[in-house]
């Protein structure tokens, strides 16, 4: 399976973004719930992990994908 360069951005864009949410939860004033109580801007960031779950198994039907161009 070979990845088009979209794909391996979004993998790297995964990446970062869940080094950066792995890094707040460990400076634990800096996250939300589910690791706290209280909900927090970290608690509704975390919604970014589905839509790019979403993206990346609609490869197969690229009409399902939304591109933004300058």
């Amino acid at each position: 399976m070979k990845l088009s360069r979209g794909e391996k951005l979004l993998l790297l864009a995964t990446t970062v973004a869940l080094v950066h949410h792995v890094d707040h939860v460990l400076r634990v004033d800096h996250s939300g719930w589910p690791f706290l109580p209280e909900l927090t801007p970290f608690t509704f960031s975390l919604i970014i992990y589905p839509i790019f779950l979403a993206v990346f198994l609609s490869r197969s039907k690229p009409w399902y994908r939304v591109v933004g161009r300058p």
